[in-house]
């Protein structure tokens, strides 16, 4: 499986986590659906989540065909998930993500999972705001 996960720990908000138990459900839910919105804008926008843009596909013949979305099934795989109380994550089971992800030989690499730093400070935002309101 092809994934990134946000966990609390990896961004030094640990303690803001022991400080309220009542939000943790909100904030996971609230990153859950930033990630795959984000992770979707920037796939159809064939953007790496740092923001560079991916190398065209070369589909002799076909002039419209945009890259990594031939049938689509790739794009509709990409789902968010629960590693554990503290971890959600955005991934696919798609079995050849991981070669687009990652690059392989012949093959480009044309990154869709991940964070950027904007993501980072937005996902923070979002837990702040989601233990105000609970």
């Amino acid at each position: 499986m092809s994934e990134a996960t946000f966990a609390m720990q990896d961004f030094g908000l640990k303690a803001l986590w022991t400080i309220t138990t009542r939000a943790r459900p909100l904030i996971l839910r609230t990153w859950q659906s930033y990630m795959l919105r984000e992770t979707r804008r920037r796939y159809r926008q064939m953007i790496s989540p740092d923001g560079v843009q991916w190398p065209r596909t070369k589909h002799p013949g076909k002039r419209h065909v945009r890259t990594l979305y031939a049938t689509g099934t790739l794009f509709r795989s990409i789902v968010p998930f629960t590693v554990d109380e503290l971890t959600v994550g955005i991934g696919t089971n798609v079995p050849y993500a991981r070669k687009h992800q990652e690059g392989a030989k012949n093959l480009p690499q044309r990154k869709f999972l991940g964070f950027s730093n904007d993501d980072v400070a937005a996902m923070q935002d979002l837990a702040v705001k989601a233990i105000e309101i609970s």
